[in-house]
């Protein structure tokens, strides 16, 4: 049996690329490991990690095929549908709503030329598509010399941080299905500055955050 060497997926026997993350296949026999040798699953944290170093080409797509395009995430550029868009072109990424199990989330992106891009991805990849979202908004925020923040922290229901030298900005996005027009007339996200000094349990505040 193959793995995937990139999430540790279990791959075909004739698989070009691997169904999970679309990591190409090699399919030298010195390539292939078995069950017993294979290295256990690469976790979230460590595929963005890896991306810059391995090359990214994350691909997702929306329920049943409906709500919106497949879209891929490269090193330098959004495959969405069939068109091939430059990070440069790009605005930062911003989720509107989580996913559930029944409904897509769903993130938005414009292009320069102000052409809103909907992506729209299945509750079975919310926590790849947060892993990734960190690594290709600051890859964006780069490519448009836009980068004030130290360090950027994306989690799968749309909350996010960004660290400057002496605060955080806090952003969270309300789960609620009423809540998804204001959310994407907001910018898919609300905003609260929160300097080192008052932080006291940055557990605590995330918790709050996750639950508004």
């Amino acid at each position: 049996m193959a793995f995937c060497i990139n999430c540790g997926n279990k791959l075909g026997a004739v698989a070009a690329f691997c169904p999970q993350c679309g990591t190409p296949v090699n399919n030298n026999a010195s390539q292939n490991t078995t069950q017993q040798n294979a290295a256990p699953p690469i976790t979230q944290n460590q595929t963005a990690q890896n991306h810059s170093s391995q090359g990214m080409h994350e691909s997702f797509s929306p329920k049943w095929g409906l709500g919106g395009k497949s879209f891929t995430f490269t090193d330098d550029s959004l495959i969405y549908g069939t068109e091939t868009i430059p990070y440069t072109q790009l605005t930062t990424i911003s989720i509107l709503t989580p996913p559930t199990r029944l409904t897509n989330g769903v993130a938005q992106t414009k292009t320069k030329d102000g052409k809103v891009l909907t992506l729209a991805y299945e509750n079975t990849q919310k926590d790849r598509f947060a892993a990734a979202l960190s690594v290709v908004n600051e890859k964006i925020d780069e490519a448009n010399d836009q980068k004030d923040y130290q360090f950027r922290f994306q989690s799968p229901t749309g909350t996010k941080i960004e660290v400057y030298e002496d605060y955080l900005m806090m952003y969270y996005v309300s789960a609620s299905a009423t809540k998804v027009f204001s959310n994407a007339v907001g910018g898919g996200a609300t905003g609260k500055i929160v300097h080192f000094p008052d932080i006291s349990d940055i557990q605590f505040m995330l918790c709050s955050l996750e639950s508004t």
